[in-house]
């Protein structure tokens, strides 16, 4: 499959030193795996920022002239953005092909794939924090592959149609787009007007935690890296904006038709299949996962730690004659308490005792979806005269199990939205001063191999390269 169907594309930056040479060296490596394989370079321009949104927005364009050189038909490609350190197994592209070839040729350009990510391939390498934040990083998306559900939002690594990306203007490059997997994901919404159809896809990305020479350093680079996701926080207003404004293009209605002939009746009928959920309702729930994310975290962090010193008896004894200072500082002493209130407190205290239940059902099901998909999964082999396992040639990276030690994290479970709170604070602040940021890569580990050239000996075909190389300087 991989080299009939697989045109893969090295999106590199020039900004990078040697990462030309890097990408000719995998070009020489392993051409003759795929359909093609090709790289551009990236250069900034003038009004982008720093990123991944702006080098995929690049590699992108770049892939559609090359369609068009070609005289392609652009809506059979899928394109697929992936980190660096993620790896997919086979059935992740089986899934996405199966689902874009049955439908029909309207919807499937509106039709967009999302895999949940699991952290598991350096999952015994690094500190306790760092593995249970991106432990709960990983949950949190995966929570809406739930069949049914609305809505969905990309966390990394999606398959978008090539036509979808064309119809919609391609990535954005402004500040706005530093989170570009959830900012893509909001555009593609409304773009469509709530009409974009999201499959999940049921076969992870295995991606690696950060990696640093000690706890610290760890933590450090973790910390740079929440924050990078906290600017995150641009969407919402973006989203609100382009609400109000309609200052994004949306996709014609000519974008969802296509007519045929009901031989049955002789009728015009549209074969594009409209979605159980109307559009304004997918808007509202993706708004409210935007204020969920962005702003709920930072609402409940203040408010659980205001309440208890400026709500008489919701704190413990011993804060209440702090309380009490607090309200004959504001004058008057203590306020009378709306009888509401206690009610509301009972409701929460209640509510946290319902939240353990599923907290511990979360532990259980998130330990055997690691167990299958990190080890078990790998084991399968297809039946007939020769076993072969079918999801293809795993990573030398790969760390398998979890140990039975890793249960004992869970309570730092807790402590994440602390941690996430944190960061959006610190971005609302940052963010009255100033929109131009500076986009930071934590660092992975590193595998060391052979030279793949030497280990090859593929002949370097220079001029079929130097075709497929523009720059954003040419541009």
């Amino acid at each position: 499959m991989a080299r009939a169907n697989y045109r893969v594309c090295l999106a590199m930056e020039a900004a990078e030193k040697g990462s030309e040479d890097k990408a000719r060296k995998l070009i020489h490596a392993f051409k003759s795996r795929f359909a093609d394989l090709v790289y551009t370079v990236h250069t900034i321009k003038k009004g982008e920022i720093r990123g991944k949104s702006s080098n995929v927005n690049h590699a992108v364009r770049e892939l559609a002239k090359l369609d068009g050189d070609r005289n392609r038909e652009v809506i059979e490609a899928v394109v697929s953005v992936f980190d660096a350190d993620t790896c997919f197994a086979a059935d992740y592209f089986e899934c996405i092909s199966y689902h874009f070839c049955i439908a029909d040729p309207v919807t499937r350009r509106s039709q967009v794939y999302f895999a949940p990510v699991l952290f598991d391939r350096n999952t015994h390498s690094v500190s306790p924090v760092i593995r249970i934040i991106d432990v709960a990083w990983s949950t949190a998306v995966m929570s809406m592959s739930i069949p049914g559900y609305p809505l969905r939002l990309a966390l990394s690594t999606y398959s978008i149609p090539m036509d979808l990306a064309i119809g919609m203007g391609f990535w954005d490059t402004t500040p706005e787009a530093m989170g570009e997997d959830y900012h893509t994901s909001l555009k593609c919404y409304l773009a469509t007007q709530g009409r974009l159809k999201t499959v999940p896809v049921f076969s992870p990305s295995s991606q690696c935690h950060i990696a640093g020479q000690d706890f610290w350093r760890e933590f450090r680079d973790r910390w740079v890296q929440m924050k990078r996701h906290a600017w995150g926080v641009l969407d919402f207003s973006y989203g609100v904006r382009m609400a109000l404004t309609r200052e994004l293009e949306r996709l014609p209605e000519s974008y969802f038709e296509a007519w045929s002939v009901d031989p049955s009746t002789g009728a015009r009928v549209n074969l594009y299949q409209r979605k159980r959920v109307p559009g304004g309702v997918t808007l509202t729930f993706l708004y409210f996962h935007l204020y969920e994310t962005f702003i709920f975290p930072v609402h409940v962090m203040f408010a659980s730690a205001l309440v208890p010193f400026v709500v008489p008896g919701a704190g413990p004894a011993f804060l209440q004659p702090l309380v009490s200072r607090i309200w004959g500082f504001l004058g008057g002493g203590v306020a009378d308490v709306h009888p509401l209130i206690p009610v509301v407190l009972q409701v929460v205290d209640r509510a946290r005792g319902v939240f353990t239940v599923f907290l511990v059902c979360l532990i259980v099901l998130f330990e055997m979806q690691h167990e299958w998909c990190a080890n078990k999964r790998w084991d399968v082999k297809t039946r007939g005269e020769e076993a072969v396992k079918r999801l293809g040639k795993r990573s030398v990276l790969a760390a398998g199990s979890r140990q039975w030690v890793y249960m004992l994290e869970w309570p730092m479970y807790l402590g994440v939205p602390v941690f996430m709170g944190t960061a959006l604070v610190w971005t609302k602040w940052r963010q009255l001063f100033t929109d131009q940021l500076l986009y930071v890569v934590a660092a992975k580990p590193v595998v060391h191999v052979l030279d793949p050239v030497e280990t090859t000996g593929m002949e370097v075909d220079d001029k079929r390269d130097s075709v497929r190389r523009r720059s954003s300087k040419e541009e």
